[in-house]
């Protein structure tokens, strides 16, 4: 099999010479991924870590029981929240801007697997809210479980943290950089391919299958260009 008539060598020096492309279309991409992030409604997420038990502390015997009787609490409680209009009073007391129809589908509550602590979110397009509605979520929680075991105690495990969960800007500008390179990258590959100039002398004598004995200089090259100038100019 013949050997390739372009080296490596030779297509990297080809992707140097035609650089200024990569960083042009790599650069327009990457500006038109952040452009999209600023058109687009933003979406946060926020929540907050409790342990709740009869124990403040973190460290102590949880028993299965007491586990699954605080985690069946948490989701009934959580069905009353979106089947009526329980946190309305509450989160209009805390001036809460979000309408509670759009507030009750955005609210969730986990409970841990081994361990009764629980994660109360929130996700929703105003991130002013977010840190109210949880706060009142924690504390109606709270007030109704105490109602039916008096003896029962909270610890915050982990404040309030508010992301942004879309657009994720860098994910985007990321993407616009990723696609410009290789596009880019694809289209010098393809000018390589169709250029069919003759760059040195051992693709020559690849292509004519003979020897080349001799070559002319560059400064040779040079000296008769002038000599023609001046022949035409004469």
């Amino acid at each position: 099999m013949e050997d390739s008539l372009i080296s490596i060598s030779e297509i990297l020096r080809s992707f140097k010479k035609r650089l200024w492309i990569i960083i042009l279309i790599t650069l327009i991409t990457t500006i038109f991924g952040f452009s999209r992030t600023r058109g687009l409604v933003p979406s946060y997420s926020g929540y907050m870590k409790v342990l709740i038990s009869t124990s403040e502390k973190e460290m102590d015997y949880y028993s299965p029981e007491q586990i699954e009787y605080y985690s069946n609490f948490s989701n009934i409680f959580l069905e009353i929240i979106r089947a009526g209009d329980y946190l309305e009073k509450p989160l209009k007391k805390n001036d809460v801007k979000t309408s509670y129809e759009v507030v009750k589908n955005g609210i969730g509550i986990a409970p841990g697997a081994n361990v009764p602590i629980f994660t109360i979110s929130y996700s929703g397009g105003n991130e002013d809210d977010i840190e109210k509605i949880i706060n009142t979520i924690y504390h109606c929680l709270m007030n109704e479980l105490k109602e039916v075991q008096p003896n029962v105690k909270s610890k915050v495990v982990s404040d309030i943290n508010v992301n942004t969960i879309y657009p994720n800007k860098k994910k985007f500008i990321v993407l616009g950089f990723a696609v410009g390179l290789i596009f880019s990258s694809g289209i010098v590959m393809v000018l390589i391919y169709l250029d069919g100039s003759v760059k040195n002398r051992k693709q020559l004598e690849k292509i004519t299958g003979l020897p080349i004995l001799g070559m002319i200089p560059k400064h040779e090259r040079e000296f008769e260009k002038e000599e023609r100038k001046n022949v035409y100019s004469g």
